[in-house]
């Protein structure tokens, strides 16, 4: 079982380690964040506190743990944090991920634009190439 909790930037440094974690899984199993294998102890700590200068900087990046995926919980994420930008006064959300990944289903299917790919964008985690990398919008209303 999970919930869903907004944290703050006075929160954030409770989840460092959660977050590190999450990173290395998702680096582990092929994910593009921008991370390349082996991660060195620098490279875990940087990433952990460049979390918390994202959500103070009103940022932020969607990652799901290999062990939850396939159960609607990014689905689930994606609503409440449009609803966060909503209330934020944001009206264009952009989201990038590697062209091809699992990802780009759910992204369509909530409505988000297809604006282009970019080619040998993404470096692969193995380090063994670049991948290429879908850009979409959404607009969101300003009622």
């Amino acid at each position: 079982m999970y919930r869903i909790e907004r944290l703050d930037h006075t929160q954030a440094d409770l989840v460092v380690p959660t977050w590190i974690a999450l990173m290395r899984d998702a680096v582990a199993h092929g994910a593009s964040v921008g991370f390349v294998l082996p991660l060195s102890h620098a490279e875990r700590e940087d990433y952990g506190q460049s979390i918390v200068a994202a959500i103070e900087a009103g940022n932020r990046v969607l990652l799901v743990h290999t062990a939850a995926r396939r159960q609607g919980i990014g689905r689930e994420l994606m609503p409440v944090a449009t609803l966060h930008a909503r209330v934020a006064g944001r009206t264009l959300l952009v989201l990038d991920t590697r062209s091809g990944d699992p990802s780009e289903r759910v992204d369509r299917s909530l409505g988000y634009m297809l604006v282009g790919i970019i080619p040998g964008f993404a470096r692969s985690p193995d380090a063994n190439g670049y991948d290429p990398t879908s850009i979409y919008y959404q607009e969101l209303p300003t009622e």
